[in-house]
């Protein structure tokens, strides 16, 4: 990730604070973080985000803003879902579109394994 541009090659620490609420099979959140970054410039990033139980795991739907100290902002749009393939282990997708800080649009997507202990 590193090499790739996609993390930072210092030490990074977030202070996240998260509040979310379930209405039946739909749920609803938010979320604010300080990304302290040494020797980089700090970030700030808010997002809000929607799910609804489905297909026997969680359908989602995200909108996310970082803010770089002294840069532009970055914005992405998600959707995607968590299923679960057994106790303590979930397949995990989203595909979306994330734009600005000067840059084109550009398609985002992830497909990954989350282990619950």
């Amino acid at each position: 990730a590193r090499r790739s541009g996609l993390a930072s090659a210092h030490p990074e620490w977030v202070l996240p604070v998260q509040a979310a609420r379930g209405f039946g099979d739909f749920a609803v959140g938010v979320e604010a973080a300080r990304h302290f970054i040494a020797q980089e410039p700090d970030a700030w990033q808010a997002g809000l985000l929607a799910s609804h139980d489905c297909w026997g795991g969680d359908c989602l739907a995200e909108i996310n803003a970082t803010r770089v100290d002294g840069r532009g902002t970055r914005t992405t749009v998600n959707v995607g879902a968590r299923h679960p393939l057994r106790k303590g282990l979930l397949l995990m997708g989203s595909l979306g579109r994330e734009w600005g800080d000067g840059e084109p649009p550009a398609t985002v997507f992830y497909l990954g394994i989350q282990i619950l202990r």
